[in-house]
């Protein structure tokens, strides 16, 4: 939404900033399968848990570690 706003309202000092933070975020879906890495990063928030269903199978700890570091990074978990 924020960066929708800067982008709308010319707010172009922010949106270099704002659009890094989309990029870090993507970077969630190189650690396995996509859904796999966004509800692993949904339970890291709270948010629910990371069941998969088959053929998915649940991230690593490794990977599930580099979740939590980069949402840690982006302050989303503390």
């Amino acid at each position: 939404v924020g960066l929708y706003q800067a982008a709308t309202s010319g707010n172009t000092t922010a949106l270099p900033g704002m659009q890094r933070r989309v990029h870090r975020l993507m970077d969630l879906v190189a650690l396995g399968a996509p859904i796999a890495c966004l509800k692993t990063a949904l339970q890291c928030m709270g948010v629910c848990e990371a069941h998969t269903c088959a053929p998915l199978q649940p991230l690593s700890a490794t990977a599930r570690e580099q979740v939590a570091a980069i949402l840690c990074e982006l302050e989303l978990i503390a």
